[in-house]
């Protein structure tokens, strides 16, 4: 979704204290989903031990005194689990400093935060679980059900018989086998997986004993966990259910300027494919001008889609069909917001989303804001990217064209080669709706053999700081804003090589020879016995070792920077 203009960011963390899991909903006016349906708006942290649980969310600045984002962490009495103090809030400028956001919180888990543009405000909620009655309870999250389960006593311990437990209320733990006196030796829990009823499906997904997470082992038609337990022990064991409900995709409506009739369509694919063309699997309409939620296509309230499969390999497309364009003016797609099971930004052109469903995140809603534009309105919400590209026209360090290439998350691709000639050249200007990320990269630099490249890119959004970018990371491109990014290549020639040039060799004096018919002489001694080829063949095949070393250095360099 596009950042709303002065944006800021609040992230809600949930950390356990302890073994234990659960799920932790959170009340306030930073969600647009309202997960349990009781008329305020929420969102749920599902935490485990060494396993924290986040939610981020990019809002709009706000003034602590007259319209704070508020948020805290709801109580579910009996639920076992207690707050270990007040949210522990921070502040943090976009520099990594002190931030100027405030920050409010009391001991009841309540938050108000007045947000500075730019700034992050991170609030972490810390749980641990209380001792409890039982040896061995259970608890259900994300749903109610039924659960029988069997107990294996050690040897020459009385049988303990047990009963199917129900679970009335998510996250409030039911007692399966009340405090006894026991024998020492091992106990092991065999609990028979609850049936498939179409509604979804339950999953083991912890055991808790004495404060320490216990192994699952899954059988195929029964869960069992063991426990042992030494002799004087008073045990308790926590064993808890997680249900993946079928998933479902809720829409909501939100217009500015006008109202219209949109159309919405669901469609499954699998995962790195795009959604067949054709009619989507599911639909619904809405005509409303404040957020409210889209009727199905059979006109009955509910989500637009249901029954959907949770399968990691899955995606599902939704798609807004605008209302058609007139003489009057048209509608424009100014953001849409999924919230956790949203994957990258919008696509252009065809106005839709893709969407992950997930045991965490099984039913998500997806909010699609819109704008009209009067006809002969200026569309100042729309951002721009410039790219410009720097190098050497000095075809002796530049003999080829230089490639410059641009990929962008919502499919924007483009090129330009940059010949040799030429000291610089840009791609056309792109124009964004919706938020995004981009690419820039150079596959192909043009250097000659001898030229040593160093690359370096900047990034300025409207006229502002121009700041270093590492090239080939990707970079945010915003509605409402101009960037330009420029990359610049510096060229020099690689320094030439040593000489390998051999020292000359000492040459041998000759002796005349005798004149026929002379008497022979002794030749004189020069000193020259052969001596010095030994060393000499030594010292030139050093010579040419180590110019091979430079040479292959050299070769590596010259490949580094092309």
């Amino acid at each position: 979704m596009a950042s709303p203009p002065g944006a800021g960011t609040i992230k809600v963390v949930k950390h356990i204290d302890g073994a234990g899991r659960g799920d932790f909903r959170v009340d306030g006016n930073l969600s647009y989903a309202d997960t349990d349906d009781d008329g305020t708006n929420d969102f749920v942290l599902s935490a485990s031990t060494g396993e924290d649980a986040a939610r981020t969310f990019v809002r709009g600045a706000s003034d602590i005194g007259s319209a704070p984002w508020t948020f805290h962490e709801a109580r579910t009495p009996g639920s076992g689990w207690e707050r270990v103090g007040a949210p522990d809030c921070v502040a943090r400028a976009a520099d990594g400093g002190r931030g100027r956001s405030v920050v409010r919180t009391d001991a009841a888990g309540g938050v108000r935060v007045g947000l500075v543009a730019g700034e992050t405000v991170t609030c972490v909620y810390t749980g641990r679980r209380a001792g409890g009655e039982g040896l061995v309870r259970t608890e259900s999250l994300r749903g109610t059900g039924t659960f029988a389960l069997d107990l294996e006593v050690p040897p020459g311990a009385p049988p303990i018989r047990t009963r199917p437990v129900t679970t009335t209320r998510p996250g409030v733990p039911e007692t399966v086998v009340s405090s006894r006196a026991v024998v020492s030796g091992t106990y092991t829990a065999v609990e028979r997986k609850p049936v498939p009823d179409g509604r979804g499906t339950w999953e083991l997904t912890s055991a808790v004993c004495d404060g320490e997470e216990m192994p699952v082992t899954d059988t195929g038609h029964t869960w069992r966990v063991a426990h042992e337990v030494a002799a004087g022990e008073d045990p308790h064991c926590l064993l808890t259910h997680t249900f993946t409900p079928a998933g479902a995709i809720a829409v909501e409506k939100v217009t500015r300027g006008g109202t219209g009739a949109f159309g919405y369509g669901v469609t499954p694919h699998p995962v790195g494919t795009r959604p067949a063309e054709g009619a989507p699997l599911h639909g619904g309409t809405a005509t409303a001008a404040k957020a409210a939620p889209v009727v199905r296509a059979d006109g009955r309230p509910g989500p637009v889609a249901s029954g959907l499969k949770v399968d990691g390999g899955l995606r599902y497309t939704v798609r807004e069909f605008l209302p058609p364009a007139t003489d009057a003016g048209h509608w424009v797609l100014e953001g849409v917001d999924c919230g956790a099971a949203q994957v990258g930004p919008p696509r252009p052109g065809a106005f839709g989303v893709e969407v992950r469903l997930t045991p965490e995140h099984p039913r998500p809603t997806c909010r699609f804001s819109n704008r009209y534009v009067a006809a002969g309105t200026p569309d100042v919400t729309k951002g721009t990217l410039d790219v410009i590209r720097t190098t050497t026209d000095d075809e002796k360090l530049r003999p080829e064209a230089t490639r410059l290439e641009l990929s962008c998350a919502d499919g924007v691709w483009d090129s330009a080669d940059i010949a040799p000639s030429a000291p610089g050249g840009s791609l056309p200007e792109h124009t964004f709706d919706t938020a995004t990320t981009c690419t820039v990269t150079e596959p192909r630099t043009g250097a000659a053999a001898n030229a040593r490249v160093v690359t370096s890119a900047s990034l300025m959004v409207d006229d502002g700081e121009q700041r270093p970018v590492r090239p080939g990371d990707p970079f945010e491109v915003r509605p409402g804003e101009r960037t330009v990014f420029r990359l610049a290549d510096a060229f020099t020639a690689a320094s030439p090589l040593p000489s390998l040039a051999l020292p000359p060799s000492p040459r041998p004096t000759r002796s005349p020879l005798p004149l026929a018919g002379s008497s022979p002489v002794e030749l004189s001694h020069t000193g020259d016995d052969g001596s010095w080829l030994a060393p000499t063949a030594g010292l030139a095949f050093a010579l040419l070792l180590g110019g091979g070393v430079l040479l292959r250095m050299a070769w590596v360099r010259r490949r580094r920077y092309e």
